[in-house]
C-alpha cells in the first residue's frame, strides 16, 4: 500500500473519494486549476490560486517519497508526455484515467 497518492485533475471529487475509501490512511495531495465540487477532510489540496501543475511542484520538499507513492493522473494532459514527467521526479507507479463522454475531446494518450 502506497504511503501517498498524488491526484493531478480532481473535478467532481469521485476520484479523491475512491482513494480515500480505497487507502484511508495514505496521504493524499489533490490538485486541480479548478476548486472540486465537492472537498474530504484530510486531504492536501492544491487548488484554483493555490494550484501548482503536478511537474512544477518540489515533491521532495513536501516530504514525499516517490517510492511510496502512486500517481493518479485524470489531468486531460498528454499522457505520453506525462509519463516522462513522473520519471524526472522519480515515479514510477502511477495510473492515468482521461475519460471523456462519447464522441467528446481527447487528449493525447497511449492509444493515441
Amino acid at each position: 500500500r502506497p504511503d501517498a497518492v498524488i491526484e493531478s485533475g480532481a473535478f467532481k471529487g469521485h476520484g479523491t473519494w475512491i482513494v480515500r475509501t480505497a487507502l484511508p490512511e495514505a496521504r493524499i495531495i489533490s490538485m486541480d486549476p479548478n476548486p472540486p465540487k465537492s472537498r474530504l477532510d484530510g486531504v492536501e489540496y492544491l487548488v484554483g490560486k493555490d494550484f501548482v501543475d503536478f511537474s512544477k511542484v518540489d515533491w521532495e520538499a513536501r516530504g514525499i517519497d516517490p517510492d511510496k507513492t502512486v500517481v493518479f493522473l485524470d489531468d486531460h494532459q498528454s499522457a505520453y508526455k506525462r509519463a516522462f514527467m513522473q520519471n524526472e521526479h522519480r515515479f514510477y507507479r502511477f495510473l492515468i484515467d482521461d475519460n471523456y463522454g462519447y464522441l467528446e475531446g481527447d487528449a493525447m494518450s497511449f492509444k493515441s
